[in-house]
């Protein structure tokens, strides 16, 4: 995908919108087909390319910003390895969220040309970041394919007609 590209229905059976992001990171691509999950069939398109860091001592930070102090998120993270890595290299790393030091996924060696996914709730600020930590073990830096966020917009009001679901007994007639 280039800079003003964006993927879409056919590509994506929920038509959501995938579009670039362009941070400071370092990108890297394959032409290869990635396997999509079978949870949230991310495109192979999207799943071909990812950002990354020059090294595994500097982390993959993704931030972003909230007006609202209560505000609750979704985030699913879309991650997957599409570079032919040399045995003697290994990229396996932990996954952090709001600076905590108690990661909220650790260990993650993504699988060649798959992808897999991981989701969390996060609430209670007006900052907000994930952070990929290479591990000790590892020898590449972090990597990731995609990510979708999602407000939680709060329901107020009556949600649906009152109505709804209740028998009406007078359209009932019975003939003897």
């Amino acid at each position: 995908m280039g800079a003003d590209d964006f993927v879409r229905y056919p590509d994506d059976p929920y038509d959501r919108i995938w579009t670039d992001y362009t941070g400071e990171w370092p990108s890297i691509s394959t032409n290869s087909t990635v396997k999509p999950d079978t949870d949230f069939a991310t495109p192979s398109l999207v799943m071909q390319t990812a950002s990354t860091t020059n090294s595994t001592k500097q982390p993959l930070i993704f931030p972003w910003t909230s007006n609202n102090k209560s505000s609750l998120f979704l985030i699913i993270l879309h991650i997957g390895e599409i570079q032919d890595i040399p045995r003697t290299d290994y990229r396996e790393f932990n996954i952090y969220a709001d600076g905590y030091d108690v990661p909220l996924f650790d260990h993650i060696v993504p699988q060649k040309l798959t992808s897999v996914w991981a989701s969390y709730w996060d609430t209670d600020g007006t900052t907000y970041n994930v952070s990929f930590k290479a591990t000790s073990n590892s020898t590449l830096p972090p990597l990731l394919n995609a990510i979708e966020l999602y407000y939680i917009r709060p329901a107020t009001g009556i949600l649906t007609y009152s109505g709804d679901g209740k028998f009406d007994h007078s359209y009932l007639t019975l003939n003897a």
